[in-house]
């Protein structure tokens, strides 16, 4: 059960992650960029409030606050810049191309962490980046050719 319950997970998952391809493909046709991440990031922070509500009083004090504030604030810089990026390039692909392109920041994380942690990758997670990077290569010489 926990099996079927972890695969339908995924499932959906990959349903939603993918349909936020499209959905900003088919936003970007009446709306800026901006304006899209607007809508975005204004109902997520909505969310994200109302759902927090309860949780404020469950917790303690947070200990390092302005250590806090400052890690939210550089993960939310990171976090528009990431979308800033993807829905300005989602107006010169297609939602499939864009999606492979986001997806590929999987494959620096490992690399990431060997620079900052000293963390070793892997054989799968280098036979993963070459095979990947393979892949991108493909992409991008398919989007130089249909724009000549």
């Amino acid at each position: 059960m926990k099996k079927w319950l972890a695969i339908g997970g995924l499932i959906l998952v990959t349903v939603i992650w993918g349909g936020g391809f499209v959905a900003s493909d088919m936003a970007l046709g009446s709306m800026k960029p901006f304006q899209i991440m607007m809508v975005r990031f204004l109902l997520a922070s909505v969310l994200m409030g109302m759902i927090s509500m309860g949780q404020h009083k469950k917790e303690g004090k947070l200990e390092n606050r302005a250590g806090a504030i400052k890690a939210g604030i550089l993960m939310g810089i990171a976090l528009f810049a990431g979308f800033a990026l993807q829905i300005i390039g989602l107006q010169y692909t297609t939602p499939s191309k864009n999606a492979f392109l986001t997806a590929l920041n999987v494959v620096i994380v490992p690399f990431i962490a060997f620079i900052i942690l000293k963390k070793k990758v892997g054989m799968k997670g280098i036979i993963g980046a070459i095979i990947l990077t393979r892949r991108l290569v493909d992409v991008s010489q398919d989007l130089i050719i249909r724009d000549v």
